[in-house]
């Protein structure tokens, strides 16, 4: 082979490396405009609505995807749902993750008006999966 075609080759591996890096960016970047509201736990547990609970970590790629989706879902079912972020990022939070069993992010971990356990989600699931999720939790 020859060294024209080799430094073409590894130009084109060059830009295509540069251009995955770029998307990665803007994605991390998507969702960077759009928050969570800023309640806790343990303020949430006081309140009357229905409450689902976030497991994140920054090093998760699928929380990146379904954060947007939860930004969504609080505004469309505002003062009838709190959804809380919880960081695993954070060793103070484990003791909330091992109460609900939470070894993946990102999970949601749904909750009815009582605060009682309902079910859990894994995974960056869409919109729709979410409301049948909030439904079980009497959220209309």
């Amino acid at each position: 082979m020859s060294i024209r075609k080799k430094y073409l080759i590894l130009f084109l591996v060059i830009i295509i490396l540069l251009g995955l890096y770029i998307v990665k960016v803007n994605i991390g970047n998507k969702d960077s405009n759009k928050e969570l509201s800023k309640i806790t736990y343990e303020e949430a547990k006081e309140m009357k609505e229905p409450m689902v609970l976030y497991f994140t970590s920054d090093s998760c790629f699928a929380c990146k995807i379904i954060k947007p989706t939860l930004v969504d879902i609080q505004k469309e079912y505002k003062n009838k749902l709190n959804i809380v972020s919880i960081s695993l990022d954070d060793p103070n939070n484990y003791f909330i993750a091992n109460l609900y069993n939470v070894r993946v992010t990102p999970t949601l971990v749904y909750l009815n008006e009582e605060k009682e356990y309902v079910t859990k989600s894994e995974g960056a699931i869409s919109h729709s999966e979410i409301a049948k999720y909030l439904k079980e939790i009497g959220v209309k």
